[in-house]
């Protein structure tokens, strides 16, 4: 297991922003949490792509209603922001905990698909919720409410540059990742098999035997690579 996918809400929450005992305070500390105890768990884990909650206007219980579905998207941003300002020097959130990716206390954190639409007003990319995508409960996904998330996730994971080479082909993959494996990859390539680069970007872009690490069995392929283009 290297890679996950982490959708998580609080439930019954109860304070809302911009209160200092916000939910959203709540879900970047459960998910420092969570992606410490996924480390432990699944030692060669190396990155987690998060996701927050879908619309909740419909919503007909106290689970997980607006402005908290909404809200919990800066806990994601906060979190991710926690560790982007440790692994630069800043040193540990005290809500967030330690996320240092280096020591193997955490894999690296990004954004995976925002899935939150206010209701029937588009979004920019024409994306909207409405009661039908949604069960009973006004919260949960119906069937097409489903499809929407399975959509969305989709065609992040086909998109997004941090989803090569393990998605997709890793033989196509590249130490850089502009999306072409040139004479500018080398350094990069180099710098990960000696241990000098540990960006996980680089590392995956570089493990051309897609055996999920790097080492001198990638010097091959990556050689073949190059002299193919």
């Amino acid at each position: 297991m290297q890679i996950v996918w982490i959708k998580q809400a609080n439930p019954g929450p109860t304070n809302s922003l911009p209160a200092a005992n916000a939910d959203a305070m709540n879900v970047m500390s459960g998910l420092g949490n969570i992606v410490r105890s996924a480390k432990l768990r699944y030692p060669n884990l190396r990155m987690a792509f998060f996701s927050s909650r879908i619309y909740a206007g419909y919503a007909s219980t106290g689970l997980n209603p607006e402005p908290y579905a909404y809200e919990g998207a800066f806990g994601v941003k906060w979190l991710i922001e926690a560790q982007i300002e440790q692994m630069a020097g800043g040193g540990i959130d005290p809500t967030a905990g330690d996320l240092d990716y280096v020591n193997g206390t955490s894999p690296w954190l990004a954004w995976g698909p925002y899935l939150w639409a206010d209701g029937l007003t588009p979004r920019e990319d024409g994306m909207t919720w409405t009661c039908a995508d949604m069960q009973s409960d006004g919260t949960h996904p119906a069937q097409t409410g489903e499809e929407k998330v399975g959509s969305m996730l989709l065609q992040f994971m086909l998109n997004s540059p941090y989803r090569r080479p393990w998605f997709t082909n890793c033989w196509t993959a590249d130490p850089d990742g502009n999306g072409e494996l040139n004479m500018a990859d080398i350094p990069v390539f180099v710098d990960v098999l000696l241990g000098i680069d540990g960006a996980p970007m680089h590392a995956f872009g570089s493990d051309r035997n897609c055996d999920g690490r790097v080492s001198g069995a990638d010097v091959e392929p990556f050689v073949d690579g190059l002299l193919a283009n």
